[in-house]
């Protein structure tokens, strides 16, 4: 991580270990107190939550995904999906799912995703009200050049 300035410019990076292999990172704010936390995934098929300290330096979370048999996460994205005003998870999983595990509100999430069909090899997630009703809506983008 680069510490920003306010100016344009970067500080000294900080280092730490999100996991082996990361794909995909994405911020907001899990647990109510005001700070970025980080939600990681990696193509060894894991999603990992690692909370702000507020000092530029962050602790391991929780490890919502360890493993999924025969599949993959490829991206995933943080939104409030269910209206609760707690950010929700959204995970592609790479042979067709996407899984969204609801927010607690303090850093970590639901075990027990809602499971949606996507198609072939979901690539990326998008967030935002499609339909025009308030409420945003998960879509699983499909590789590039499958649309």
């Amino acid at each position: 991580m680069l510490p920003g300035h306010a100016d344009g410019t970067f500080g000294t990076g900080i280092t730490g270990n999100p996991g082996s292999y990361p794909t995909w990172v994405d911020t907001a704010d899990l647990n109510g107190d005001g700070y970025l936390d980080l939600v990681f995934t990696h193509n060894i098929n894991s999603v990992r939550v690692f909370i702000n300290n507020g000092d530029g330096s962050f602790s391991a979370g929780q490890v919502l995904i360890n493993y999924i048999p025969n599949d993959f996460i490829a991206t995933a994205a943080l939104a409030d999906i269910d209206g609760d005003g707690k950010p929700d998870l959204l995970a592609a999983a790479a042979f067709g799912e996407l899984r969204v595990y609801q927010g607690n509100g303090d850093g970590t999430f639901s075990t027990n995703p809602a499971v949606f069909g996507t198609g072939d090899v979901p690539y990326g997630i998008a967030v935002a009200d499609i339909n025009g009703d308030g409420h945003p809506e998960g879509l699983g983008l499909p590789a590039h050049g499958q649309l």
